[in-house]
């Protein structure tokens, strides 16, 4: 008998609206739902300001938690100046995994033109890979469950529990 690990995750969701309670946070809700879905449990869940400071500091607690593996942050993907969630992340990964916010851009665009304006992340800190996903409610549910397959591969692979072929 063989016993899968238990995979963890985080959603953090920037947003200056949701973290003042001007907004409901629909992006963080429907990423839970569709991660129902998975291999993942999730672990916690946060709302902050567009600020980085304090989205690094919460980013670097989530990172080294050994609990957590995947690290879903909503939001703060765009070109405003207060959207600096891939800023943190970069500044926080050591390793880079650009392929799957190319494949959302893409997948995106032919629903929002402007998708490929998203400068989403993804990357690797010490056991944890981190996904920064835009902060629509439609680009979400566009792209996270195809994605979900690639994602659990993708940790089990960074946390040594992968065995056998690649799925395709």
């Amino acid at each position: 008998m063989t016993h899968e690990k238990i995979l963890y995750y985080s959603i953090v969701t920037s947003s200056d609206r949701c973290f003042a309670g001007d907004m409901h946070d629909k992006s963080g809700e429907l990423i839970e739902k569709i991660m129902n879905d998975s291999k993942f449990k999730l672990h916690s869940k946060v709302i902050l300001p567009d600020e980085f400071s304090i989205l690094e500091t919460q980013l670097i607690e989530f990172f080294e938690d050994e609990k957590i593996n995947l690290i879903l942050t909503t939001g703060g993907t765009g070109l405003a100046k207060r959207d600096v969630i891939p800023n943190v992340t970069e500044k926080l990964i050591e390793i880079d995994v650009p392929g799957i916010p190319e494949v959302m851009r893409v997948n995106n665009y032919n629903l929002n033109k402007m998708s490929i304006l998203s400068r989403a992340k993804c990357g690797i800190r010490n056991k944890t890979l981190i996904l920064n996903l835009p902060g629509s409610p439609a680009s979400i549910d566009e792209n996270l469950g195809n994605l979900i397959s690639t994602i659990e591969h993708a940790v089990e692979i960074i946390i040594g529990s992968h065995v056998g072929n690649h799925p395709k």
